[in-house]
């Protein structure tokens, strides 16, 4: 066993057949596949970038939107402000009208009420002085005994009494 030499020769035929058909291989390759996918590939980042340019296009879109909105809401507390305001002064005027209507109201009525008593106190000063006539006619007739004309005597007991009225007065 010592005298085994191997001896490694290279199959020229079959390295030929196996380098033409890896080229074979390559080129093919890189004709159907490498090319199209270098395609999709450049299609893809193109694709990408113009998604990153929309995105920051729709963002600066965004922020004047925001900007907009903001100042919209500004306008619009602002607006809020002034209707509150203005119907704080409404409901002030309404009140101020409503409490002088009041007031106007209680005057009229008190007014009504002084001059309603002021004819009831009239009612029972005449009621009372004829009430007192006709008690001096009596007083008088039962003094005297003798009755005059009556209609003598009321005129001159109506006259005292109005005499009375006008000095107390």
């Amino acid at each position: 066993m010592d005298n085994l030499q191997i001896t490694i020769v290279p199959d020229l035929l079959s390295l030929a057949l196996q380098l033409s058909a890896t080229l074979v291989l390559y080129f093919v390759l890189r004709h159907f596949l490498y090319n199209p996918i270098k395609e999709y590939m450049s299609k893809r980042q193109a694709y990408i970038e113009n998604n990153i340019l929309e995105s920051e296009e729709a963002k600066q879109q965004a922020l004047v939107l925001k900007n907009e909105y903001d100042g919209r809401m500004k306008n619009a507390k602002q607006e809020a402000g002034e209707i509150v305001a203005t119907a704080r002064v409404f409901g002030d005027d309404i009140k101020s009208k409503a409490i002088k209507e009041s007031k106007e109201e209680a005057d009229r009525i008190y007014r009504n009420g002084v001059k309603s008593l002021e004819l009831e106190r009239q009612k029972v000063m005449s009621s009372l002085n004829s009430d007192i006539v006709d008690m001096a006619m009596l007083g008088a007739e039962k003094v005297l005994k003798e009755k005059s004309s009556e209609k003598t005597d009321r005129r001159m007991v109506e006259d005292f009494v109005a005499s009375l009225e006008a000095t107390h007065e």
